[in-house]
């Protein structure tokens, strides 16, 4: 058994091997985490000390990260785990008759072999639908090793996210495998404008820059005024983007339906377009700077009634 790891790794890039080292011991933390902590309450508590330093209160929430938590608990809408799924959400999209944000879906499959590459343009992006942060730009896809790469994707298929955070919106979220068309601005990626929607508002935008090389980040108001907090990413000014007014009143369509999420858009050379939905940013496990900007958004996320 040893040898024969050996040799699967051998047969993966420099890269990929780190990569899915990293991958194949989170899966495996994964498991000894739930093993240890099977009760979400239980191990939500234990995460949130672990990781903010401090003790959540799910009884009389105030912090906007403590909503978060328990949101994840207590309020459980199928159509939630539906908008979680790269995939699936497209139908919700369309729905909202938002159809033309859609980036151009090149590709859908559950197993990673079953990717033609041939078929493929030079330049592409593979995301794990039932998941978050798996994602690989392809700039040249000539230059892959796509028998090492393939390997990776598969992985991907096999963690569960539901596991790293006890998000239960991706407890029932059927693996699988997007490409989509390659986009870049004229800042030579794609900047990311992330919609934190609470209760029919949008209490904040964050603009990201740069996210796979230098990321920098910060928070703007509607009018595009910065507003001076952290999350622990570099500081960064960012410019208005074109059709900010069409943005909001998109990501205020798309957040109805919910008491919290957060719509990512795209405004690519001004045509916007639809990036995804996170109900559970950060998976709610990190810090203000300054503090008191977890109770400002704390208070303006009014929870609803349970579910469950």
């Amino acid at each position: 058994m040893k040898e024969k790891l050996i040799e699967f790794l051998r047969s993966l890039s420099k890269y990929d091997m780190g990569l899915y080292l990293r991958l194949y011991y989170r899966m495996k933390n994964q498991q000894r985490l739930y093993k240890k902590y099977p009760d979400d309450r239980q191990f939500l508590e234990m995460m949130y000390k672990s990781q903010t330093g401090r003790t959540l209160d799910l009884e009389n929430p105030q912090r906007f990260t403590e909503k978060l938590q328990w949101l994840k608990l207590y309020n459980h809408n199928p159509l939630t785990s539906q908008c979680a799924d790269k995939f699936r959400v497209r139908e919700y999209i369309k729905s909202k008759g938002y159809g033309d944000l859609l980036n151009e879906l090149l590709a859908h499959v559950e197993n990673a072999d079953d990717l033609d590459i041939d078929a493929l343009p030079d330049r592409f992006v593979v995301k794990a639908a039932h998941s978050s942060a798996m994602n690989f730009i392809c700039n040249d896809k000539k230059s892959v090793n796509w028998k090492s790469k393939k390997r990776i994707f598969n992985l991907w298929l096999k963690i569960d996210l539901y596991l790293d955070g006890r998000e239960w919106v991706y407890k029932s979220l059927k693996p699988s495998i997007v490409v989509e068309k390659y986009l870049e601005d004229d800042s030579g990626y794609l900047r990311d404008y992330k919609f934190f929607c609470m209760n029919g508002k949008i209490s904040f935008i964050q603009a990201d820059e740069d996210r796979y090389s230098d990321h920098k980040q910060a928070y703007y108001s509607t009018d595009w005024e910065k507003i001076a907090f952290t999350t622990g990413v570099q500081d960064c000014e960012v410019k208005r983007p074109e059709n900010l007014e069409k943005m909001i009143e998109i990501a205020l369509k798309l957040s109805e339906d919910f008491p919290f999420v957060r719509v990512d858009l795209y405004n690519c050379n001004g045509k916007i377009y639809f990036g995804e939905l996170t109900f559970f940013d950060g998976s709610g496990f990190y810090s203000f700077d300054p503090e008191e900007f977890d109770y400002k958004f704390g208070s303006m996320l009014e929870l609803p009634e349970k579910t469950i």
